[in-house]
């Protein structure tokens, strides 16, 4: 008993402390127990071994004395422990001050050096776990959030912006797979029936002569278009206008509305195929050749189909171009421009009249007098002279001058040309060339603008074979 009491009692350094004891108060209270269960003993037991002697009464008196003074100090001492443990647990410093993986936690110099199993596991998770909610601050004191949150947030926006490569991507092919046959280069793509559809250029580089098996040529045909006729049988020759986008073949169906809303492959297209009206021959000029195609854009500089010939209103744009080609299967033709003119799509839109600048056959008289109607409506007046016995190639498109209150009007542009003759030079004078005011319009014109139209009551032409 003496040699105990000489020992330095701390509570916190007891082996018999439970290990899975987790409140530092209840730790405390067991040593303070523990130390007075080995210090009680029976008193009276004592006296009745000692004699009664005075010597045994002051042993007797010093031992109680000895006793109150160490239950004193073990009872100070359990309350500076408690006190120190209290303050720690309490501290805003202690989820700092632990660390955030076993190798760099010291242990405690009571403890054994090596650690369980058990307890190296519980103390990873435990890192773990206030690793992820160590808090993250813009200004002292103010927690804003913690990592868990922040690598969230991390997570969303990467995949945001990894989606939108994506789409940005898929737009950018799309765009360029979508317009890359709108030229006529490689395959069109129909933006309404989503087919593709082989244009003619790219047949005429890839196919050869001859190639397809079973196909008769027509006779005399000319040895560069036999590609294009082998591809399609409907092919009838080839147009190109200088200064405009118009370089393109020309198909000829059995009547004039097939190729308005088809490709060559027979699909519905709202682009249609420029072609040359069924009642001409290609063999054998007609006394007017008449070739459609459409106009897509009301700023026609940038338009794909015909839409670049009404920059032949201006006469400045006549004179850098005053000669266009169609050549058929079987010859090359030049062609000088004389005319550029509107007339209307349908007969209401010039009290009942439609100029008929399509028909094709007419006697000399009769031709003569047409031209005279097409001058009479015609934004340019040129040098070039027109004989009865000529023949002469239309060119017609659709037209949006005629803006009556965001509708757009029934109308034509044409551009009219006439064939060099044989011996004929190609060369056009156009310093004679001038634009002209006085134009005939159809009355839409006068409906629209205001006005009178001095030609109402005029003599209407119609074709003749006189």
């Amino acid at each position: 008993m003496v040699k105990f009491m000489d020992e330095k009692i701390n509570p916190l350094e007891n082996k018999n402390i439970n290990a899975d004891n987790k409140s530092p108060s209840k730790q405390l209270d067991a040593d303070f127990d523990e130390a007075l269960r080995l210090l009680s003993f029976d008193m009276d037991s004592v006296t009745e071994k000692s004699s009664d002697s005075s010597q045994t009464a002051d042993k007797t008196a010093d031992f109680d004395a000895f006793l109150e003074s160490a239950k004193s100090e073990i009872e100070k001492t359990a309350e500076e422990s408690k006190a120190a443990t209290q303050e720690i647990l309490n501290s805003d410093a202690a989820v700092d001050t632990l660390p955030s993986s076993p190798s760099a936690a010291a242990p405690p110099e009571s403890e054994p050096a090596a650690a369980s199993a058990e307890e190296s596991e519980e103390t990873d998770e435990i890192s773990k776990y206030l690793d992820e909610l160590t808090p993250v601050t813009d200004a002292e004191g103010a927690v804003v959030k913690d990592n868990r949150t922040i690598r969230k947030e991390r997570t969303v926006f990467f995949t945001f912006v990894i989606l939108t490569i994506l789409m940005l991507a898929f737009l950018i092919f799309y765009i360029l797979i979508g317009s890359s046959g709108r030229y006529g280069i490689g395959i069109d793509i129909d933006p309404d029936m989503q087919n593709a559809v082989f244009e003619a250029p790219q047949v005429f580089k890839t196919l050869k002569p001859n190639e397809k098996e079973g196909i008769q040529y027509p006779e005399g045909i000319q040895e560069k278009y036999k590609r294009l006729y082998a591809a399609h049988q409907d092919f009838v020759g080839w147009l190109r206008i200088p200064g405009t986008p118009v370089d393109t073949p020309i198909y000829q169906a059995k009547n004039n509305t097939y190729y308005l809303k088809r490709d060559l492959a027979g699909n519905y297209s709202k682009y249609g195929t420029p072609f040359l009206d069924y009642t001409n021959r290609v063999d054998k000029l007609s006394r007017n050749t008449v070739i459609y195609g459409h106009n897509f854009e009301p700023k026609y500089e940038n338009d794909l189909g015909f839409g670049g010939i009404e920059q032949y209103k201006d006469v400045e744009f006549y004179k850098k171009h005053p000669v266009i080609e169609f050549n058929t299967l079987y010859k090359d033709y030049k062609w000088k421009v004389f005319a550029c003119f509107l007339s209307n799509g349908d007969p209401s839109g010039d009290n009942g009249y439609l100029f008929n600048y399509i028909a094709t056959s007419m006697g000399n008289n009769s031709f003569l007098k047409f031209i005279d109607e097409v001058m009479q409506r015609s934004f340019i007046q040129t040098s070039v002279d027109i004989k009865e016995t000529d023949k002469i190639l239309t060119i017609s498109t659709c037209a949006y001058d005629f803006d009556r209150g965001g509708r757009l009007e029934d109308l034509r542009c044409v551009v009219m040309a006439r064939l060099v003759r044989e011996g004929e030079s190609e060369e056009v004078d156009t310093s004679k060339a001038v634009q002209r005011t006085d134009i005939r319009y159809p009355q839409l014109y006068y409906d629209i603008f205001g006005g009178t139209n001095p030609y109402k009551n005029a003599l209407k032409w119609y074709p003749s074979a006189d």
